[in-house]
Protein backbone atom coordinates (compact mmCIF):
# COMPACT_ATOMS: atom_id res chain seq x y z
CA UNK A 1 0.00 0.00 0.00
CA UNK A 2 1.33 3.58 -0.98
CA UNK A 3 0.45 7.29 -0.73
CA UNK A 4 -1.76 7.88 -4.34
CA UNK A 5 -0.56 11.29 -4.45
CA UNK A 6 3.33 10.39 -3.78
CA UNK A 7 5.10 14.15 -1.56
CA UNK A 8 0.94 15.37 -0.62
CA UNK A 9 -0.85 14.53 2.25
CA UNK A 10 -4.85 14.39 3.54
CA UNK A 11 -6.23 17.81 3.73
CA UNK A 12 -10.07 17.02 4.36
CA UNK A 13 -10.25 13.58 6.62
CA UNK A 14 -12.94 10.61 5.88
CA UNK A 15 -16.21 11.84 7.96
CA UNK A 16 -15.44 15.49 7.85
CA UNK A 17 -18.79 17.36 8.30
CA UNK A 18 -19.62 19.96 5.35
CA UNK A 19 -22.88 21.88 3.30
CA UNK A 20 -21.42 20.69 0.14
CA UNK A 21 -21.66 16.62 1.11
CA UNK A 22 -24.86 15.36 1.21
CA UNK A 23 -24.74 11.53 2.93
CA UNK A 24 -26.05 11.99 6.47
CA UNK A 25 -27.37 15.37 6.32
CA UNK A 26 -27.95 16.86 10.21
CA UNK A 27 -28.24 20.65 10.86
CA UNK A 28 -27.09 21.39 7.01
CA UNK A 29 -24.32 19.49 6.97
CA UNK A 30 -23.16 15.76 5.57
CA UNK A 31 -20.56 13.91 6.05
CA UNK A 32 -17.51 13.66 3.37
CA UNK A 33 -17.26 10.13 2.22
CA UNK A 34 -13.11 9.44 1.52
CA UNK A 35 -10.26 11.67 1.72
CA UNK A 36 -9.05 14.98 -0.11
CA UNK A 37 -5.51 15.25 -0.92
CA UNK A 38 -4.47 18.71 -2.36
CA UNK A 39 -2.22 18.61 -4.99
CA UNK A 40 -1.61 20.83 -8.36
CA UNK A 41 -3.55 20.05 -11.48
CA UNK A 42 -1.12 17.07 -14.08
CA UNK A 43 0.46 15.70 -10.22
CA UNK A 44 0.68 12.21 -10.60
CA UNK A 45 -1.90 9.53 -9.14
CA UNK A 46 -0.57 5.87 -8.08
CA UNK A 47 -2.79 3.24 -7.16
CA UNK A 48 -2.59 2.67 -3.39
CA UNK A 49 -3.06 -1.39 -4.15
CA UNK A 50 -3.00 -4.04 -6.63
CA UNK A 51 -6.09 -4.96 -8.48
CA UNK A 52 -7.37 -4.00 -12.32
CA UNK A 53 -8.54 -0.76 -13.22
CA UNK A 54 -12.47 0.10 -14.09
CA UNK A 55 -13.65 2.93 -15.69
CA UNK A 56 -16.82 3.83 -13.64
CA UNK A 57 -19.60 6.82 -13.67
CA UNK A 58 -20.61 7.13 -10.07
CA UNK A 59 -23.02 9.97 -9.44
CA UNK A 60 -23.87 10.11 -13.16
CA UNK A 61 -26.47 12.87 -12.50
CA UNK A 62 -24.43 15.81 -10.31
CA UNK A 63 -21.33 15.33 -11.97
CA UNK A 64 -19.49 15.83 -8.79
CA UNK A 65 -17.08 13.78 -9.07
CA UNK A 66 -15.65 14.62 -12.71
CA UNK A 67 -15.25 12.66 -15.86
CA UNK A 68 -12.40 10.79 -15.40
CA UNK A 69 -13.31 8.14 -12.21
CA UNK A 70 -11.55 5.17 -11.79
CA UNK A 71 -11.94 2.55 -9.72
CA UNK A 72 -9.14 -0.29 -8.74
CA UNK A 73 -10.86 -3.84 -7.95
CA UNK A 74 -8.94 -5.90 -5.99
CA UNK A 75 -8.80 -8.96 -5.08
CA UNK A 76 -9.93 -9.42 -1.57
CA UNK A 77 -14.06 -7.56 -2.90
CA UNK A 78 -13.07 -3.74 -2.35
CA UNK A 79 -12.30 -1.30 -4.83
CA UNK A 80 -10.46 1.99 -4.05
CA UNK A 81 -12.19 4.76 -6.14
CA UNK A 82 -10.48 7.83 -7.14
CA UNK A 83 -12.45 11.05 -8.46
CA UNK A 84 -11.62 14.74 -10.01
CA UNK A 85 -8.55 13.45 -11.91
CA UNK A 86 -8.05 15.01 -14.99
CA UNK A 87 -6.71 11.56 -17.26
CA UNK A 88 -6.58 7.88 -16.55
CA UNK A 89 -5.33 4.53 -17.21
CA UNK A 90 -7.57 2.37 -19.94
CA UNK A 91 -10.41 0.33 -18.63
CA UNK A 92 -9.21 -3.03 -17.37
CA UNK A 93 -5.59 -2.57 -16.71
CA UNK A 94 -3.74 -4.13 -14.25
CA UNK A 95 -1.75 -2.80 -11.76
CA UNK A 96 0.64 -2.87 -8.80
CA UNK A 97 0.99 -0.68 -5.80
CA UNK A 98 2.33 2.48 -6.96
CA UNK A 99 2.23 2.13 -10.77
CA UNK A 100 0.71 5.15 -12.03
CA UNK A 101 -3.08 5.46 -12.89
CA UNK A 102 -3.95 9.27 -13.41
CA UNK A 103 -3.02 12.54 -12.53
CA UNK A 104 -4.59 14.96 -10.63
CA UNK A 105 -7.44 17.65 -11.76
CA UNK A 106 -10.44 19.61 -10.82
CA UNK A 107 -13.48 17.99 -12.11
CA UNK A 108 -16.68 17.90 -11.03
CA UNK A 109 -17.20 19.53 -7.63
CA UNK A 110 -14.31 21.08 -6.23
CA UNK A 111 -13.13 24.12 -4.76
CA UNK A 112 -9.80 22.97 -5.86
CA UNK A 113 -7.10 20.67 -7.39
CA UNK A 114 -7.11 17.55 -5.55
CA UNK A 115 -7.71 13.82 -5.56
CA UNK A 116 -10.49 12.47 -3.95
CA UNK A 117 -10.20 8.47 -2.94
CA UNK A 118 -12.66 6.08 -1.51
CA UNK A 119 -12.59 2.52 -0.11
CA UNK A 120 -15.97 0.78 -1.26
CA UNK A 121 -16.74 -2.03 0.67
CA UNK A 122 -18.20 -3.58 -2.63
CA UNK A 123 -17.23 -3.16 -5.89
CA UNK A 124 -19.14 -1.86 -9.03
CA UNK A 125 -21.69 0.96 -7.74
CA UNK A 126 -21.92 4.12 -5.00
CA UNK A 127 -24.01 4.66 -2.13
CA UNK A 128 -23.09 6.69 0.83
CA UNK A 129 -23.05 3.44 3.07
CA UNK A 130 -20.86 1.39 0.85
CA UNK A 131 -17.90 4.46 1.40
CA UNK A 132 -15.86 2.97 4.08
CA UNK A 133 -13.02 4.25 6.15
CA UNK A 134 -10.31 4.51 3.17
CA UNK A 135 -7.00 4.29 6.10
CA UNK A 136 -5.85 0.88 5.17
CA UNK A 137 -5.82 1.54 1.30
CA UNK A 138 -3.01 3.92 2.44
CA UNK A 139 0.46 3.72 2.80
CA UNK A 140 2.11 4.35 6.70
CA UNK A 141 2.93 8.30 6.02
CA UNK A 142 -0.76 8.85 3.95
CA UNK A 143 -2.64 7.11 6.99
CA UNK A 144 -0.98 8.70 9.60
CA UNK A 145 -2.02 12.10 8.01
CA UNK A 146 -6.23 11.03 7.91
CA UNK A 147 -5.43 10.03 11.30
CA UNK A 148 -4.30 13.49 12.24
CA UNK A 149 -6.72 15.06 10.10
CA UNK A 150 -9.82 13.18 11.73
CA UNK A 151 -8.28 13.83 15.28
CA UNK A 152 -8.46 17.73 14.32
CA UNK A 153 -11.47 17.54 13.26
CA UNK A 154 -12.88 15.60 16.23
CA UNK A 155 -11.28 18.55 18.75
CA UNK A 156 -12.78 20.96 16.71
CA UNK A 157 -16.10 20.02 17.17
CA UNK A 158 -15.47 19.17 20.70
CA UNK A 159 -14.75 22.25 21.37
CA UNK A 160 -16.57 24.09 23.99
CA UNK A 161 -18.50 27.45 23.40
CA UNK A 162 -16.77 30.33 24.93
CA UNK A 163 -19.07 31.40 27.61
CA UNK A 164 -20.29 34.14 29.44
CA UNK A 165 -21.39 33.95 33.00
CA UNK A 166 -23.85 36.77 34.10
CA UNK A 167 -23.05 35.61 37.83
CA UNK A 168 -19.50 36.75 37.49
CA UNK A 169 -20.79 40.27 36.18
CA UNK A 170 -20.50 42.28 38.37
CA UNK A 171 -18.89 44.62 40.33
CA UNK A 172 -15.95 43.19 42.55
CA UNK A 173 -15.61 40.51 40.57
CA UNK A 174 -12.03 39.26 40.34
CA UNK A 175 -9.66 37.65 38.03
CA UNK A 176 -12.79 35.64 35.18
CA UNK A 177 -13.09 35.05 32.12
CA UNK A 178 -16.08 36.44 31.71
CA UNK A 179 -15.28 39.86 33.14
CA UNK A 180 -12.44 39.66 30.68
CA UNK A 181 -14.73 38.99 27.43
CA UNK A 182 -16.93 41.84 29.27
CA UNK A 183 -14.13 44.18 28.65
CA UNK A 184 -13.41 43.46 25.40
CA UNK A 185 -17.13 43.57 24.45
CA UNK A 186 -17.05 46.84 25.96
CA UNK A 187 -13.83 48.14 23.88
CA UNK A 188 -15.68 46.90 20.83
CA UNK A 189 -18.69 48.83 21.32
CA UNK A 190 -16.89 52.28 21.53
CA UNK A 191 -19.62 53.64 23.71
CA UNK A 192 -19.16 57.69 23.82
CA UNK A 193 -15.36 57.81 23.38
CA UNK A 194 -12.94 57.89 26.06
CA UNK A 195 -9.97 55.28 26.84
CA UNK A 196 -10.29 51.91 26.42
CA UNK A 197 -10.61 49.13 29.51
CA UNK A 198 -8.14 47.51 30.48
CA UNK A 199 -8.21 43.29 29.81
CA UNK A 200 -7.64 42.68 33.06
CA UNK A 201 -10.87 39.99 34.17
CA UNK A 202 -11.13 42.15 37.12
CA UNK A 203 -14.55 43.99 37.44
CA UNK A 204 -13.75 47.22 39.21
CA UNK A 205 -14.28 51.16 39.18
CA UNK A 206 -13.42 51.64 35.45
CA UNK A 207 -15.38 48.37 34.06
CA UNK A 208 -18.39 49.72 36.71
CA UNK A 209 -18.10 53.14 35.25
CA UNK A 210 -18.58 51.87 31.60
CA UNK A 211 -21.06 49.45 32.08
CA UNK A 212 -23.54 52.10 33.57
CA UNK A 213 -22.97 54.25 30.92
CA UNK A 214 -23.92 51.59 28.32
CA UNK A 215 -27.00 51.42 30.68
CA UNK A 216 -27.86 55.02 30.19
CA UNK A 217 -27.26 54.90 26.71
CA UNK A 218 -29.35 52.23 25.71
CA UNK A 219 -32.41 52.04 28.37
CA UNK A 220 -31.03 49.09 31.05
CA UNK A 221 -31.64 51.28 33.73
CA UNK A 222 -29.28 52.80 35.69
CA UNK A 223 -27.32 51.08 38.67
CA UNK A 224 -25.47 53.54 40.99
CA UNK A 225 -21.78 53.42 40.86
CA UNK A 226 -19.89 50.20 42.47
CA UNK A 227 -23.42 48.46 42.42
CA UNK A 228 -23.22 47.54 38.74
CA UNK A 229 -24.30 44.02 37.22
CA UNK A 230 -25.32 43.00 33.66
CA UNK A 231 -28.57 41.83 33.63
CA UNK A 232 -29.75 39.72 30.49
CA UNK A 233 -30.80 41.77 28.14
CA UNK A 234 -27.77 44.28 28.43
CA UNK A 235 -25.68 40.78 27.85
CA UNK A 236 -27.80 40.44 24.49
CA UNK A 237 -26.91 43.63 23.38
CA UNK A 238 -22.95 43.14 24.08
CA UNK A 239 -22.47 39.41 23.22
CA UNK A 240 -25.43 38.41 20.62
CA UNK A 241 -22.92 38.86 17.69
CA UNK A 242 -19.81 37.60 19.91
CA UNK A 243 -20.41 33.67 19.25
CA UNK A 244 -20.54 33.67 23.42
CA UNK A 245 -22.77 31.37 25.05
CA UNK A 246 -24.43 33.53 27.94
CA UNK A 247 -25.20 31.46 30.94
CA UNK A 248 -26.43 31.82 34.77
Amino acid sequence: MVNPVPGFSVSTAFHARGERWSCARKNGEGLHTGVDIEAPVGTTVVAARAGVAAHVNYSKKSGAFGLHQLAVRCSDGTEDFYAHMSSRIGDGTKVEAGDPIGTVGKEGNVSGPHLHLERHREQGFWSCENAIDPRPSLGTAAAAAVVAAAAGAQLRAAAPAKVVRLSRLRFGQRDSDSVRRLQRALNAHQVSGGQQLPVTGNYLDRTDEVVRLCQRQHGFGSDPPQKSFIDPRQAQHLFANAGLQIVD
